[in-house]
């Protein structure tokens, strides 16, 4: 079980140390799951709720009708994993305006103009 950690306290001598959450604060994890998202394939949730914040698990382009990757174009690709995405945002009750950031992996840099035109209309 992967323990959260809290924010690291900064000291007088200027080191920081992080402290482990207690068991009662992981207690507080809730987990999101949408079934128009593929299903997690390890040990990994889709999404986890804490406080109130939410953090999603990284997405492939799976079409979660048949479990199968997307052999499509970039733009297939980058709607489809932006779908399930949105899919998971959903069933947590929250939308892409509740994004503060994201991290996307390309395989190919020069596909980025193609990416980034899809990505753009769901931001």
């Amino acid at each position: 079980m992967r323990i959260p950690l809290r924010r690291p306290e900064v000291y007088s001598d200027g080191g920081a140390r992080a402290s482990v959450a207690t068991a009662a604060e992981v207690e507080k994890k809730e987990v999101i799951a949408s079934s128009n998202a593929p299903k997690a394939v390890g040990p990994y949730s889709q999404a986890i709720r804490y406080g109130n914040l939410v953090f999603l698990s990284g997405q492939l382009p799976i079409d979660p009708k048949t479990g199968q990757p997307s052999k499509g174009t970039i733009e297939e690709q980058t709607k489809l994993v932006l779908e399930n995405l949105k899919a998971v945002l959903e069933a947590a009750g929250l939308n892409f305006s509740n994004v503060l950031v994201t991290t996307c992996f390309l395989k190919n840099l020069d596909d980025f103009p193609k990416f980034n035109t899809v990505y753009g209309t769901y931001f």
